[in-house]
């Protein structure tokens, strides 16, 4: 895997190759992110898109909001833990009247940045998630319920042009120890680790490649041991294996399920078969 001296030299090299419109992209966050600027342009660039990634002031997310609307993507990263100092631990103190105002005032600055960002083309806001505390478990409870009605609030607000992204799945993908940095983040406000900031640039990647033209827009199936078990032509239909009803053809049950579900999002399926067209009708 790539260390993050090396995404940096890649990078550079990789802006000297692309030429057209840079797609500009603005990362708002009230932690410190500023790796992801290399990290994200490289993912990107790497797909011939010359992708120009600008980081926000340090907690400054409401005020930056009001500058960015006319970039091609803006991101938003709202950490939890940051939304007040050490909100993970003095949440413990607060009252149920002092987190129902900490609540009504974060829901305030939600409303301020959508409705700033309401006209531009793309926002992807993270959802939020939980800092666990191993040795305050405790607390998770009093935690998860501000996280819960937060993300719940967020879900209500979207405007049409933004869409949420769910952490918690790239965080299973890399693990929570190897994604997130306590010590830098006491140190610096930087949360997340260089891998996290990979594996979340890589998972963004489709909606970004989505609007530059660059998605994979077409499926092309084989017949035989691909869309069921067994061959066609010397087998016959009562003995090739493609439902649920057996084991070897329960998975390729979920392969036509995936296949039926990528139509509906708008990807053409098609066939590049040796099989007789009839045969293949009556499969």
């Amino acid at each position: 895997m790539m260390n993050y001296v090396s995404i940096l030299k890649k990078n550079g090299e990789l802006e000297n190759t692309l030429s057209g419109n840079p797609y500009k992209i603005t990362v708002l966050s009230n932690i410190s992110i500023h790796q992801i600027k290399e990290v994200l342009e490289y993912t990107i660039r790497k797909q011939g898109v010359l992708a120009q990634v600008t980081i926000g002031n340090y907690d400054n997310l409401v005020q930056d909001s009001v500058t960015c609307k006319n970039n091609n993507l803006v991101i938003i990263f709202w950490e939890i833990c940051n939304m007040i100092e050490s909100f993970q631990f003095k949440i413990g103190l607060l009252s149920k009247k002092e987190i129902e105002t900490l609540i009504k005032k974060i829901k305030l600055e939600i409303d301020i940045v959508f409705q700033n960002l309401r006209d531009s083309p793309l926002v992807l806001i993270n959802k939020l998630t939980p800092i666990k505390v191993e040795h305050l478990t405790m607390l998770d409870d009093k935690v998860n319920n501000v996280v819960t009605v937060l993300n719940n609030y967020i879900l209500k607000s979207l405007n049409k042009n933004m869409k949420v992204v769910d952490l918690d799945l790239i965080l299973a993908s890399v693990g929570i120890h190897n994604s997130r940095n306590f010590k830098h983040f006491y140190l610096s406000k930087m949360l997340y680790t260089v891998n996290f900031l990979k594996a979340y640039s890589n998972y963004i990647l489709p909606f970004i490649l989505a609007v530059n033209g660059k998605a994979k827009k077409v499926l092309i199936f084989d017949c035989d041991n691909t869309l069921w078990k067994g061959i066609l032509g010397e087998d016959g239909i009562e003995n090739i294996q493609l439902s649920a009803k057996t084991k070897d053809g329960l998975i390729f049950s979920e392969v036509q399920t995936l296949a039926k579900t990528l139509a509906r999002m708008g990807v053409m399926i098609g066939i590049c078969s040796k099989n007789n067209l009839k045969d293949v009708q009556d499969v």
